[in-house]
């Protein structure tokens, strides 16, 4: 995710869990090619689920800090690989429907 110089300056005056909210919510522009009906990048379910995530990713990111003090978290953020963890998910947990796709048989007779 390609964080604008804006929010990674907003990130080193608040390297907390708001500034991990900013960045979730800043991430649907980055992916912006990115199709909504797949479930991806963009998509509500998308954002939802990091919106539920963000303290366990600022978790994270404290546990890199610990290792190494001069990590910023705008740098964690931007190279942390919000679609590929996404994309690891279920489908149900990445919002898709898949009984839309393929409809109950019904029998008539």
């Amino acid at each position: 995710m390609a964080l604008t110089p804006f929010l990674k300056g907003f990130l080193e005056n608040n390297p907390n869990q708001v500034g991990v909210q900013a960045a979730i919510t800043a991430i649907p522009s980055s992916y912006g090619g990115q199709s909504r009906k797949q479930g991806i990048a963009g998509s509500n379910a998308f954002q939802d689920y990091w919106r539920g995530q963000a303290s366990s990713v600022y978790n994270q990111y404290l546990g890199e800090f610990s290792r190494n003090p001069e990590a910023q978290l705008g740098d964690y953020l931007d190279a942390y690989p919000w679609l590929q963890k996404f994309q690891e998910l279920s489908p149900n947990m990445r919002g898709e429907q898949n009984q839309r796709y393929a409809p109950r048989v019904r029998w008539s007779g």
